[in-house]
């Protein structure tokens, strides 16, 4: 009996991750407006000489004559600011600024946002990330997906693209926890701030809705800014468009195992409120559903009994939804419990970080 009990509730999320991944609207089936407005887009960086000569190459693809592409350099120690000088010096619609001495209190990244904002003249603001590249189309359809739905901030978790097989596991994670745990139809049609998603790889404003928000000033302490200017947008009752962007944006978040480590160990526990009762909620139910169903597939293959197995064919099947949604290589189906084991181990990380007053560190810079 109780292993139908089971079932039936890891049936439900099953049915519940389908769902969401049904409603969730894609970036490209958005149409360009008629009248495009002016875009500001916006790129803090920080030693980040490796990615910059893709992200010029992607974002000149997406250059018209109505956008502005504005760089910032925060004390990189590489040959970021050489490689820009020489990307902006043939480029009309682009330039690049020196980011100020980070103040106290302010997150590195928030601060140089907030800088680039200061900049920006245009009507839409899209922030985006150094290791971002975009479809040539990419702005135009936000800015249609953004008229459309009266919202003020359209965003997506992108197309991730990784290096290391521990790395990948985490990394591929995040669709997972949006796409198997958020009501995708509440966080797109509705300003309660608890359904909210957000990716700072793809953040895209409305001017107006960056402004009623507070914009970076707001959060300048935040270690998980995305979300917490998501839920400034819903605050101040404008909507917030979660979309799958898929091939549109693609995001090379990391080059090794170890650097997604130290990533997802900065962003994991932060990202829910430093909250150990939702902490203890993660673990349990990543365990519950992801992991046990392994065991049960073990029992079931040497017990001959067919109905151990059906949990893990029901796990496999949401992972194979969020696989083909956000175009996951097909071995993630099969090592879900693993990607689940790895998540529960870099929070637990994260948690210990945080209690220990260690901190968190990411390019040279330590936050607690």
């Amino acid at each position: 009996m109780l292993i139908w009990i089971f079932v039936f509730v890891l049936g439900f999320w099953t049915l519940f991750t389908i769902i969401n991944v049904w409603t969730l609207p894609s970036l490209a089936t958005f149409s360009v407006p008629k009248r495009p407005g002016v875009i500001s887009v916006l790129i803090p960086l920080r030693n980040e000489e490796r990615n910059l000569p893709a992200l010029v190459r992607s974002l000149r693809q997406a250059d018209d004559l109505k956008t502005e592409f504005i760089f910032l350099d925060d004390h990189s120690t590489d040959r970021t600011r050489m490689l820009l000088q020489e990307a902006v010096r043939h480029w009309p619609n682009a330039r690049y600024i020196e980011g100020a001495a980070l103040p106290d209190g302010w997150n590195g990244k928030v601060h140089a946002c907030h800088q680039l904002s200061q900049e920006a003249a245009g009507q839409y603001l899209c922030f985006i990330d150094a290791d971002v590249r975009l479809h040539a189309d990419a702005l135009r359809w936000a800015e249609g997906a953004l008229q459309k739905h009266h919202a003020g901030l359209v965003t997506g978790f992108p197309q991730f693209e990784t290096e290391g097989f521990w790395g990948r596991l985490l990394v591929y994670m995040q669709h997972v926890v949006v796409y198997a745990h958020l009501p995708v139809a509440a966080a797109n049609r509705t300003a309660w701030r608890s359904f909210t998603a957000a990716h700072g790889a793809f953040l895209f404003f409305s001017r107006e809705a960056y402004d009623q928000a507070g914009g970076h000033a707001a959060v300048k302490n935040a270690l998980v800014d995305d979300m917490a200017l998501a839920q400034n947008v819903k605050s101040s009752g404008l909507k917030t468009l979660l979309v799958s962007p898929g091939h549109v944006v693609t995001c090379y978040m990391y080059t090794s195992s170890r650097e997604a480590w130290l990533g997802f160990s900065k962003n994991i526990f932060p990202g829910i409120g430093r909250s150990m009762p939702i902490a203890s909620v993660v673990i349990a139910v990543h365990t519950l559903f992801f992991i046990v169903p392994a065991f049960l597939l073990l029992a079931a293959i040497s017990m001959l009994d067919w109905q151990l197995a059906i949990p893990y064919v029901l796990t496999a099947a949401l992972r194979a939804a969020i696989t083909i949604k956000a175009s996951h290589p097909w071995w993630t189906v099969l090592i879900q419990p693993l990607s689940s084991g790895a998540m529960i181990a870099v929070l637990l990380y994260s948690i210990y970080l945080d209690k220990t007053k260690k901190g968190y560190s990411w390019k040279g810079r330590t936050y607690q």
